[in-house]
């Protein structure tokens, strides 16, 4: 089944209170003239795939985050919801609010990851919907020594970073896999994990995919990430509302 016969949707994680970056709320932070936020939603709404997006924010952000949203001619519908305290609550949240919407595939997306482009979102919903995976996720080689360490911080084992790498979003999922996986994996053994390791849990057998061409990803979570995501952005051609 092709991408054009799929109902899919896009969920941005904007609840997050900035713990490493001072308490700052960085997906409202400014970077390169454009609130952070603002970037993936444009990626979202450029990317002609997607049918529905919901945006995940802090119940102290509802009026900001309406005010960005209030800047785009958006034909995509949108909606604002309350996200939880952790990053599964938000994304179980996003998840349970698309039920009855008929959606086939959901990327979500990490909104503190502002280079995010449209090109990024077109790779993981095409890694799904041909079937070549049940889930994909951009991502990275590893480049840094691996360890693993016991509680007083001395190594118990090192790994081949060869054969590792850096987990980013967006990522893309069959829409009522990921739902299940997130309801069957109980939130008192695993209350903050990534999609990846509940879709893991959930059934053994499940292959996702690590797109690796995507090296232009930067993180916003410490103060002196904004510089360096600056440099980029502003070499970007799109940026622009």
């Amino acid at each position: 089944m092709t991408t054009s016969h799929k109902n899919i949707s896009a969920i941005l994680l904007a609840a997050g209170t900035g713990e490493r970056m001072g308490k700052i709320f960085k997906q409202f932070t400014e970077a390169a003239g454009f609130p952070v936020l603002h970037y993936s939603l444009k990626s979202v709404r450029d990317s002609t795939q997607i049918n529905r997006i919901v945006i995940v924010t802090h119940p102290d952000k509802f009026a900001k985050t309406h005010e960005i949203v209030s800047k785009y001619n958006m034909s995509t519908p949108v909606d604002i919801i309350e996200g939880g305290r952790t990053r599964r609550e938000s994304a179980l949240r996003g998840l349970e609010h698309l039920t009855g919407t008929d959606t086939d595939m959901v990327i979500l997306h990490d909104v503190s990851r502002p280079l995010i482009t449209k090109e990024m979102v077109l790779a993981v919903v095409e890694e799904v919907s041909t079937h070549k995976a049940d889930g994909a996720v951009v991502g990275i080689p590893a480049i840094d020594l691996l360890f693993q360490t016991d509680p007083d911080g001395y190594i118990s084992q090192a790994f081949d970073k060869n054969s590792f790498c850096y987990g980013h979003t967006p990522q893309c999922f069959p829409f009522e896999e990921l739902l299940k996986a997130h309801h069957n994996v109980p939130k008192e053994r695993l209350e903050d994990v990534d999609n990846v390791e509940l879709m893991k849990r959930n059934r053994k057998d499940v292959k996702i995919r690590v797109l690796r061409d995507f090296h232009k990803n930067h993180k916003l979570t410490y103060p002196h990430d904004i510089d360096i995501i600056e440099s980029l952005l502003k070499n970007s051609d799109d940026r622009g509302v």
